[in-house]
């Protein structure tokens, strides 16, 4: 099964940045059980993130996503997490509200898996511009100094394309 194979797999570092494809539009939950689509976000630049509670890179790298989310929201940047723990909405519910993440998360499922290469390693962090391109793929995790450039260069560079 796919999600053993992840919980099983060492923590991978990659970043891409190959032509940017256009990211594939989801529905899903979120915890207060309300649908959100990913092209709700369009003109916004969005970090979505798959994780999962069990994952430790997860848990390092999602207290900087609210730290980013907290400073960048106004700039035009947009969180999303992505749980893709298939087992319970409550063991992702009850680490949400441990961490204090106050950006969206939604419970994944395997089509929206699939639609994103089938997520071998996690996590994994898509950067999407906001044209809806994945501009950047992180599998695995990095620093936070490097996330951090990765989303300025990219804000910096949606403002440009927006003022042009």
């Amino acid at each position: 099964m796919m999600i053993q194979f992840i919980k099983h797999a060492a923590a991978l570092m990659l970043m891409t940045s190959l032509p940017a494809n256009t990211a594939a539009d989801f529905a899903l939950k979120s915890l207060d059980g309300h649908t959100v689509k990913l092209s709700e976000f369009r003109r916004k630049l969005v970090l979505l993130n798959f994780w999962a509670p069990w994952c430790a890179p997860c848990k390092v790298e999602m207290p900087w996503f609210e730290d980013f989310y907290k400073q960048y929201r106004l700039q035009g940047l947009e969180v999303i997490g992505v749980a893709v723990d298939f087992a319970g909405k409550d063991e992702v519910a009850k680490f949400v509200s441990v961490h204090h993440i106050n950006y969206p998360i939604l419970l994944g499922n395997n089509a929206v898996a699939d639609a994103y290469g089938g997520l071998h390693f996690l996590p994994q962090t898509f950067l999407i511009d906001p044209d809806g391109r994945i501009i950047r793929t992180v599998v695995g995790s990095t620093t936070k100094p490097e996330f951090e450039n990765l989303i300025k260069q990219a804000l910096l560079s949606s403002g440009d394309e927006r003022h042009h």
